[in-house]
């Protein structure tokens, strides 16, 4: 168990490292900063490589977790019965996270000039949506630091800081709306980048539970 319980911490270290790099790659195609990824040098193609080495690694770590966890129920345990229950609720967890971190990289696709075909123009909502997006604070700093906080207590058997403050889902739209109301309104549903930010949305309240189960 002690090997799994590093191994997890491990994987929650991955994972901060992966979710800091997703976002600052949704930031760079808002804002339009990131360049052609198939450019070598670009802000886009270094942000590729190190999305896909970082995701190459969780996967192959979670998928060892899954094996060991299973192995060790048929372990000869002293002191106790290995919590493997616990153990395979924290690696699913886990697997979720890096599914829908992935999942919000791939759709702020979406945002990339550089992804657009043919003749592309920005509409008037695109154009006041990522000026918007590049004046507000999000929470995925203190994500992070949560992750990385959460991988360094499972690491070391040690307790989370007490009073541990956890990132609220949905701020970012709170703070849109308060600018803007209309931005967000549901008549803009057709606009392809509405869509991509939704899903964005979804996925962050989706981690955002998953990080509570952790967190307990």
């Amino acid at each position: 168990s002690t090997e799994l319980r590093k191994d997890l911490g491990a994987s929650l270290y991955l994972l901060s490292n992966f979710y800091s790099i997703v976002h600052e790659t949704i930031r760079a195609r808002v804002t339009g900063t990131d360049g052609d990824v198939k450019v070598k040098g670009t802000h886009a193609y270094h942000l590729e490589k190190a999305r896909d080495a970082v995701f190459s690694k969780s996967m192959l770590l979670l998928n060892n977790l899954k094996t060991n966890s299973q192995f060790s129920k048929f372990q000869l345990r002293v002191g106790g019965q290995f919590p493997a229950a616990e153990y395979e609720g924290l690696i699913e967890s886990c697997q979720r996270l890096l599914q829908y971190t992935a999942l919000m990289s791939h759709a702020s696709l979406t945002f990339s000039m550089h992804n657009k075909t043919g003749e592309f123009e920005k509409s008037q909502w695109s154009t006041d949506f990522r000026q918007l997006v590049s004046q507000t604070s999000t929470t995925s700093h203190k994500i992070t630091s949560l992750l990385a906080l959460l991988s360094s207590s499972m690491s070391y058997g040690q307790p989370l800081p007490p009073y541990l403050e956890m990132p609220q889902p949905f701020q970012f739209v709170k703070q849109v709306d308060k600018i803007d109301p209309d931005l967000l309104s549901i008549r803009h549903i057709a606009e392809p980048e509405y869509s991509a930010f939704a899903v964005i949305q979804v996925c962050s309240q989706a981690i955002h539970a998953d990080l509570e189960k952790l967190k307990r």
